[in-house]
Protein backbone atom coordinates (compact mmCIF):
# COMPACT_ATOMS: atom_id res chain seq x y z
CA UNK A 1 0.00 0.00 0.00
CA UNK A 2 1.48 3.36 -0.53
CA UNK A 3 0.32 6.94 1.06
CA UNK A 4 0.77 10.06 -0.82
CA UNK A 5 1.79 12.85 1.80
CA UNK A 6 4.12 15.55 2.44
CA UNK A 7 7.18 12.34 3.36
CA UNK A 8 6.18 10.58 0.27
CA UNK A 9 6.20 13.52 -2.49
CA UNK A 10 8.51 13.65 -5.20
CA UNK A 11 7.63 17.23 -5.65
CA UNK A 12 9.02 19.82 -3.60
CA UNK A 13 7.30 21.08 -1.47
CA UNK A 14 7.76 24.87 -0.17
CA UNK A 15 5.26 24.43 2.64
CA UNK A 16 4.70 22.98 6.11
CA UNK A 17 4.28 19.05 6.58
CA UNK A 18 0.25 20.37 7.19
CA UNK A 19 -0.21 20.22 3.63
CA UNK A 20 -3.06 18.13 2.45
CA UNK A 21 -2.81 15.35 -0.01
CA UNK A 22 -5.54 16.86 -2.15
CA UNK A 23 -3.29 19.68 -2.88
CA UNK A 24 0.14 17.16 -3.18
CA UNK A 25 -1.50 15.57 -5.96
CA UNK A 26 -2.65 18.67 -7.76
CA UNK A 27 1.14 19.40 -7.43
CA UNK A 28 2.08 16.17 -8.73
CA UNK A 29 -0.72 16.71 -11.92
CA UNK A 30 1.55 20.33 -12.74
CA UNK A 31 4.76 19.01 -12.26
CA UNK A 32 4.76 16.31 -14.31
CA UNK A 33 2.45 17.53 -17.06
CA UNK A 34 3.66 21.14 -17.51
CA UNK A 35 6.69 22.37 -15.20
CA UNK A 36 5.17 25.72 -15.66
CA UNK A 37 4.10 28.45 -13.40
CA UNK A 38 0.46 27.67 -13.18
CA UNK A 39 -2.53 28.35 -10.90
CA UNK A 40 -5.12 25.99 -9.47
CA UNK A 41 -8.19 26.94 -8.28
CA UNK A 42 -10.17 24.04 -6.50
CA UNK A 43 -13.84 24.86 -5.69
CA UNK A 44 -15.39 22.01 -3.34
CA UNK A 45 -15.95 22.36 0.14
CA UNK A 46 -13.29 25.17 0.51
CA UNK A 47 -11.99 27.23 -2.24
CA UNK A 48 -8.59 26.64 -2.72
CA UNK A 49 -6.13 28.63 -4.58
CA UNK A 50 -2.49 26.99 -5.16
CA UNK A 51 -0.15 28.27 -7.54
CA UNK A 52 2.57 25.41 -8.51
CA UNK A 53 5.37 24.85 -11.63
CA UNK A 54 8.10 22.28 -10.56
CA UNK A 55 7.36 22.75 -7.44
CA UNK A 56 4.58 23.60 -4.97
CA UNK A 57 4.77 27.24 -4.00
CA UNK A 58 2.00 27.67 -1.93
CA UNK A 59 -1.75 29.19 -1.77
CA UNK A 60 -4.73 29.78 0.13
CA UNK A 61 -7.75 28.04 1.79
CA UNK A 62 -10.18 30.23 1.82
CA UNK A 63 -14.30 29.31 2.90
CA UNK A 64 -15.85 27.89 0.28
CA UNK A 65 -18.97 29.18 -1.48
CA UNK A 66 -21.45 27.28 1.04
CA UNK A 67 -19.90 28.48 3.92
CA UNK A 68 -19.42 31.92 2.95
CA UNK A 69 -23.35 32.08 2.39
CA UNK A 70 -23.80 30.18 5.71
CA UNK A 71 -21.64 32.45 7.80
CA UNK A 72 -22.92 35.69 6.25
CA UNK A 73 -26.45 34.52 7.18
CA UNK A 74 -25.56 33.13 10.51
CA UNK A 75 -23.47 36.26 11.78
CA UNK A 76 -26.01 38.90 10.85
CA UNK A 77 -29.71 39.32 12.11
CA UNK A 78 -30.69 40.67 8.62
CA UNK A 79 -29.02 38.57 5.67
CA UNK A 80 -30.81 36.12 4.01
CA UNK A 81 -29.61 32.86 4.18
CA UNK A 82 -28.02 31.78 0.13
CA UNK A 83 -26.47 28.78 0.91
CA UNK A 84 -28.50 26.29 -1.28
CA UNK A 85 -29.38 29.17 -3.93
CA UNK A 86 -28.09 28.39 -7.28
CA UNK A 87 -24.92 30.31 -8.27
CA UNK A 88 -26.49 32.03 -11.31
CA UNK A 89 -26.16 35.60 -10.82
CA UNK A 90 -24.35 38.25 -13.63
CA UNK A 91 -21.63 39.67 -13.37
CA UNK A 92 -21.57 44.03 -12.72
CA UNK A 93 -19.26 46.16 -11.48
CA UNK A 94 -21.99 46.43 -8.28
CA UNK A 95 -25.25 44.91 -7.07
CA UNK A 96 -28.62 46.16 -6.61
CA UNK A 97 -30.20 44.29 -4.19
CA UNK A 98 -28.96 42.47 -1.11
CA UNK A 99 -28.96 38.81 -2.53
CA UNK A 100 -26.84 40.52 -5.45
CA UNK A 101 -24.65 42.11 -3.38
CA UNK A 102 -23.83 39.07 -1.34
CA UNK A 103 -23.25 36.66 -4.33
CA UNK A 104 -20.99 39.35 -6.17
CA UNK A 105 -19.20 39.98 -3.31
CA UNK A 106 -18.13 36.44 -2.97
CA UNK A 107 -17.22 36.07 -6.91
CA UNK A 108 -15.71 39.45 -6.46
CA UNK A 109 -13.67 38.56 -3.27
CA UNK A 110 -12.22 35.07 -5.20
CA UNK A 111 -11.80 36.61 -8.67
CA UNK A 112 -9.55 39.58 -7.00
CA UNK A 113 -7.25 37.67 -5.49
CA UNK A 114 -7.18 34.87 -8.17
CA UNK A 115 -6.18 37.99 -10.43
CA UNK A 116 -3.50 39.11 -8.27
CA UNK A 117 -1.62 35.73 -7.89
CA UNK A 118 -2.02 35.71 -11.78
CA UNK A 119 -0.65 38.98 -12.27
CA UNK A 120 2.40 38.53 -9.14
CA UNK A 121 3.37 35.02 -10.55
CA UNK A 122 3.00 35.41 -14.14
CA UNK A 123 1.01 32.53 -14.56
CA UNK A 124 1.03 30.62 -17.97
CA UNK A 125 -1.52 27.82 -17.31
CA UNK A 126 -5.22 28.19 -15.14
CA UNK A 127 -7.24 25.57 -13.69
CA UNK A 128 -10.20 24.98 -12.41
CA UNK A 129 -11.44 21.86 -10.45
CA UNK A 130 -13.31 20.82 -7.48
CA UNK A 131 -17.05 20.05 -7.24
CA UNK A 132 -18.72 23.13 -7.24
CA UNK A 133 -16.34 24.15 -9.93
CA UNK A 134 -19.25 24.01 -12.84
CA UNK A 135 -21.07 27.32 -10.60
CA UNK A 136 -17.74 28.80 -11.61
CA UNK A 137 -16.92 28.56 -15.03
CA UNK A 138 -18.54 30.87 -16.67
CA UNK A 139 -16.68 33.58 -14.55
CA UNK A 140 -13.49 32.13 -15.18
CA UNK A 141 -13.71 31.43 -19.42
CA UNK A 142 -9.94 31.26 -19.45
CA UNK A 143 -9.34 28.35 -17.19
CA UNK A 144 -8.94 24.98 -18.12
CA UNK A 145 -11.50 22.97 -16.29
CA UNK A 146 -10.26 19.42 -15.14
CA UNK A 147 -12.36 17.54 -13.13
CA UNK A 148 -10.34 14.56 -12.34
CA UNK A 149 -7.30 16.65 -11.38
CA UNK A 150 -6.86 15.31 -8.02
CA UNK A 151 -6.87 11.80 -9.35
CA UNK A 152 -4.73 12.22 -12.16
CA UNK A 153 -2.10 14.38 -10.05
CA UNK A 154 -2.39 10.55 -7.90
CA UNK A 155 -2.03 8.63 -10.57
CA UNK A 156 1.19 10.18 -12.03
CA UNK A 157 2.73 9.99 -8.74
CA UNK A 158 2.15 6.45 -8.34
CA UNK A 159 3.29 6.15 -11.04
CA UNK A 160 6.76 7.90 -10.56
CA UNK A 161 6.60 6.82 -6.90
CA UNK A 162 6.87 3.16 -8.01
CA UNK A 163 9.35 2.87 -10.25
CA UNK A 164 11.83 4.90 -8.07
CA UNK A 165 11.65 2.25 -5.15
Amino acid sequence: MYELNYESSLVKLNYSKTLGSDRIAKAHYISYKLGEISIVVDFGTATVIDIVDSEFKGGFILLGYKNYLKCLHESTSLLPNLENTCFDIQEKPIANSTEEAILLGLLNSYKSLILKLEKEFNVKHKFITGGNANLFLKFFKDYKYEPHMTLSGLYLWLVNFKSKR
